[in-house]
Order: C-alpha cells, then structure tokens, then sequence
C-alpha cells in the first residue's frame, strides 16, 4: 500500500510543481508550454485516480478508516 500512496503523492505534487506559478492563460495557452503542461496535469489526474481507485479496492478497510481522503472521487 505504500507504494500507492507514494503514487498518489507523487502525483499530487507533481501537478502542484508544474502549474503553482501559471496563471489560467499561461495554463491555457496554445502553445507547447502550456500544451506541455496540459499533458503533465492529465497525465497525474490519470496516475492519482488510478492509484485511488487501487487503494479502494486493495486496502477497503484503509479506505473506510480514512473517510477525510474520497477515495473513490480521486
């Protein structure tokens, strides 16, 4: 289970680097940066969901002892 939840946080964070400082044009530009960045964000909502969805359904008491985490919104 640690290696879902370092997943997930790895994941979080990742989104967190890549767009703390982007303003929503930045964010949304037509342009390889901001696609780039896109790319990145969905690729780690992608990653989190999953490894959610993985703690959910593999570790359900952990899940149910943590009901702060929504762990079948992620």
């Amino acid at each position: 289970m640690n290696d879902l939840l370092g997943f997930l946080l790895q994941a979080i964070e990742r989104v967190n680097e890549d767009t703390g400082n982007l303003s929503k044009a930045q964010f949304l530009a037509d342009d390889r940066a901001g696609r780039q960045v896109r790319d990145s964000v969905v690729l780690n909502l992608g990653t989190m969901g999953e490894a959610a969805d993985d703690i959910r359904k593999q570790f359900p008491e952990f899940a149910a002892n943590h009901p702060q985490i929504p762990f079948g919104q992620i």
